[in-house]
């Protein structure tokens, strides 16, 4: 069993499982689950920050120039590849024994919320996590 989160699907999963109203178990194992894309984001917003600064334009001493918070790119093409590119590397994998019965935890938390309605994102974020955990079931 394996879940796989798309880099840009990662705070949106976040925020609909943190939403979740779970009691003992199901709460432990979805705090492993938070917790596991919580550092993600976090490596993908330093990583990210480090690509920037190196397609940044540079002052004097060396260092990125930040225009109203944002960086003076030097070449808006390249950074458009490596950011894609880098962005494909960055999905979260969460497989393995030491993982596994915490997904089949949350594969039951999705079975019980199938009655539950969702409308628009948790709709969006319910189906695509809900499809994922079935994929990986059947790697």
């Amino acid at each position: 069993m394996k879940l796989v989160i798309e880099v840009n699907k990662l705070a949106k999963a976040h925020e609909f499982l943190h939403g979740l109203i779970l009691v003992r178990k199901k709460s432990r194992e979805r705090r492993r689950i938070l917790t596991l894309i919580q550092e993600r984001i976090e490596r993908y917003n330093k990583e990210r920050k480090e690509l920037l600064e190196e397609h940044a334009e540079k002052d004097e001493r060396g260092e990125a120039i930040i225009e109203n918070e944002n960086y003076r790119i030097k070449d808006y093409q390249a950074l458009q590849e490596d950011l894609l590119e880098f962005e494909k590397e960055m999905p979260l994998a969460i497989e393995g024994t030491a993982y596994q019965g915490t997904l089949e935890t949350l594969q039951t938390i999705f079975v019980d919320l199938e009655e539950k309605e969702f409308g628009g994102v948790e709709s969006e974020i319910y189906d695509y996590l809900y499809d994922q955990l079935e994929k990986g079931d059947e790697e």
